[in-house]
């Protein structure tokens, strides 16, 4: 889940930088099996960050209704971390760093009419810091991801 507001700032016609605020949840499941007991299960771990990506955004035609790209880095600060099954989660917000700082692009779509500015956007984020401070042997863990965006400009 993800929710924010943005801003732009124009450079030319078809330039500008775009900061967005937003809050998103990240995270991932995985199975295990207990060396123990040999029974399976199934881990989750749900993060919670506020981010600020900064992107430069280029408009590829100079219409209302127009494709672009967009691209730049991300700042996140984590809010909460769990990890558990569904039924019991415990707080790992110790064993995470507090900050992540990725690299993001993408590409969207306005569909700007004289009753609304609406915007479609598909995006791809690559953390590039390891955000697991328990990694032992080289290990890393990065929040990488893919977002669809669908947005309402004022």
């Amino acid at each position: 889940m993800t929710g924010g507001a943005l801003t732009a700032l124009d450079f030319l016609q078809k330039i500008s930088v775009q900061f967005e605020p937003m809050y998103v949840q990240k995270g991932a499941y995985f199975y295990f099996v207990d060396p123990e007991t040999f029974n399976a299960g199934r881990d989750e771990v749900d993060l919670a960050y506020l981010d600020l990506p900064v992107l430069l955004k280029f408009r590829l035609q100079d219409r209302l209704t127009a494709p672009y790209l967009l691209a730049g880095p991300t700042f996140s600060l984590l809010i909460s971390a769990k990890q558990g099954g569904r039924d019991s989660k415990a707080d790992i917000k110790d064993n995470r760093e507090s900050y992540d700082v990725g690299i993001g692009g993408g590409f969207g779509i306005f569909l700007t009419s004289e009753q609304a500015k609406v915007f479609v956007e598909g995006r791809y984020n690559y953390g590039l810091i390891n955000i697991d401070k328990a990694a032992e042997n080289g290990a890393t863990l990065r929040n990488n991801g893919f977002r669809l965006l669908l947005g309402i400009l004022l």
